[in-house]
């Protein structure tokens, strides 16, 4: 029994470490640095198109409303949509 410990807690390690490693290629690949996360500039994206839909509602269009909801009862979603270049 304590050797299948011992074995799932190495195999819990190499997950972590194997997770850890994807990540840092991941970042590799994207062009960012540890050294350089700190110092990124803030990026703004301005919203292109808006929505939200309710669960009491599911065929009403809440498209042209002026206003988003959110944490609200009945159960309603926001969605948001921006043009990224």
């Amino acid at each position: 029994m304590e050797r299948l410990r011992t074995h799932a807690a190495a195999r819990r390690t190499l997950i972590r470490r194997f997770s850890l490693l994807l990540l840092a290629g991941a970042l590799a690949v994207a062009g960012l640095t540890f050294s350089s996360l700190g110092s990124a500039a803030p990026v703004t994206f301005t919203a292109s198109a808006d929505a939200y839909v309710v669960a009491t509602s599911p065929s009403t269009n809440f498209g042209g409303q002026t206003d988003l909801r959110a944490g609200s009862s009945p159960d309603t979603r926001s969605y948001l949509t921006f043009n990224v270049k």
